[in-house]
């Protein structure tokens, strides 16, 4: 494959976005929004999340399950009046970071805030 200049060969970083069917969908608690099969064993060592319209009234919380168990010991938050999770006062902690390939990704909405829209996750690994 192709190699930098020092001859090493770059990591294979793998990015999945995954996003609301309807990005003008109200976020609702309670609910699991998003499904993709994972397309290759990799391992997760982030995860972020961003909305279209920002929660008005209380934290957004955003589970990630894999074949229906949560991965993180600390679920994403995007605090009120926030677009994206990297301003969060608590961060994300992955608890389980070895995904296998076509493993059952589900994202859930755990808490909505209020009038939130637009859910977008980001998922990244190597």
């Amino acid at each position: 494959g192709p190699t930098g200049p020092t001859g090493a060969t770059p990591a294979t970083e793998l990015i999945m976005q995954l996003a609301m069917p309807d990005l003008l969908d109200t976020l609702v608690a309670d609910e699991t929004v998003l499904y993709r099969p994972a397309p290759r064993a990799f391992t997760l060592t982030a995860v972020k999340a961003f909305v279209l319209s920002y929660s008005v009234s209380g934290q957004i919380i955003i589970n990630v399950k894999l074949n229906g168990v949560s991965i993180l010991s600390t679920r994403i938050t995007i605090e009120e009046n926030e677009y994206s999770s990297l301003t969060a006062a608590d961060q994300p902690v992955i608890g389980t970071s070895s995904i296998p390939a076509d493993g059952v990704l589900t994202v859930d909405v755990d808490s909505a805030g209020y009038g939130a829209r637009g859910l977008v996750v980001t998922l990244i690994g190597e």
